[in-house]
């Protein structure tokens, strides 16, 4: 390895769950203030180590029990403060206290600057709240919502905090629970999907793959809440956390989520909403110094709750079990 600028950032063992993933998206994902362009910046010049080896290439894809390892100057490489626009600041606290910040995503808000969107983020408002209430400590979010999707987000205090919920999401540890609103009848009540998901290198998306030495495995426990003439209410539960996995499932299955233009075309639907009719309704953790359980929910947004006011019920029950779903037992 070159001579870095002091200070290893980190190390970490790749779980199962992250085989088949980017090199620079797993570090962006324990590093959560990295910037996109400087994760692939550190990896080229070579600060990156997989197992004995430097990998160069920002697109490697990594095995599970692989250790990657990270030697380089933090500061010069994490993003730039954003600017805060105060008229955009909609930040609606849930919970905090010296180690945990829970907060309630707006949609239309990224959770990290991205290419598109530098200035208002979840996190930029989070550290602004800190400031505000005069904490010495920076939130650092532990895991990431899509821009377009509302819901609750998980902020540790301290990088100890911080780990120790990481490991709780590397382990499964944590529930969480999406309400979505999807294209078409869905037919079973309750089921589990499960498939194998890979990053589409022409477009970014998430496909599914036939077998798991080709894409990292995903599972989404759902339940039917209401079936309407044209969409279908549900409850689903994360029991993997994989880049866009809800609206890439069902997708797949010919069920959108209601709003989703990046997993379908709008002109192929008569049901139309903005942004994406999905929210990320309940989480539950173990706080990482208390041992407690933690447990909230988040309800369903103003636009989404009269979006479902406005939708007819169907005229007739739905039909039999679809063999699509590998039901539960």
């Amino acid at each position: 390895m070159p001579d870095a600028p002091d200070g290893v950032v980190g190390e970490w063992t790749v779980p199962t769950e992250s085989a088949g993933e980017r090199l620079d998206r797993f570090l962006r994902n324990r590093i959560p203030e990295l910037a996109k362009d400087s994760a692939k910046s550190a990896i080229s010049a070579g600060f990156i180590t997989v197992g004995d080896h430097v990998v160069r290439r920002p697109s490697a894809r990594l095995e599970a029990g692989q250790i990657v390892k990270a030697c380089f100057d933090r500061q010069a490489l994490v993003e730039r403060p954003p600017k805060i626009k105060p008229q955009k600041s909609r930040l609606r606290v849930i919970f905090a206290d010296d180690s945990v910040l829970v907060l309630d995503k707006p949609a239309g808000i990224p959770v990290l600057p991205t290419g598109r969107v530098r200035e208002t983020t979840l996190s930029s408002l989070a550290d602004a709240w800190a400031g505000s209430v005069g904490r010495a400590v920076k939130p650092r979010p532990v895991h990431r919502l899509d821009q377009d999707t509302s819901g609750l987000v998980l902020f540790a205090f301290g990088r100890q905090a911080r780990e120790a919920l990481e490991a709780q999401f590397e382990s499964h540890g944590v529930r969480r629970v999406y309400i979505a609103l999807v294209h078409g009848c869905v037919k079973p009540d309750e089921g589990t999907l499960k498939s194998y998901l890979a990053t589409d290198p022409r477009t970014g998306l998430q496909r599914a793959v036939p077998s798991p030495r080709l894409g990292a495995e995903a599972l989404t426990d759902f339940r039917i809440l209401t079936r309407y003439r044209r969409a279908t209410l549900l409850e689903a539960r994360l029991r993997t956390g994989r880049t866009n996995q809800i609206r890439a499932q069902f997708a797949q299955l010919g069920h959108p989520v209601v709003g989703d233009r990046r997993y379908s075309r709008a002109s192929d639907f008569t049901l139309r909403f903005r942004p994406v009719a999905l929210h990320a309704a309940g989480l539950r953790f173990i706080h990482p110094v208390t041992g407690r359980e933690m447990s909230f929910e988040s309800p369903t947004p103003s636009d989404f709750a009269r979006l479902l006011e406005g939708l007819p019920l169907p005229e007739s029950s739905i039909g039999d079990t679809d063999d699509q779903y590998e039901k539960k037992s």
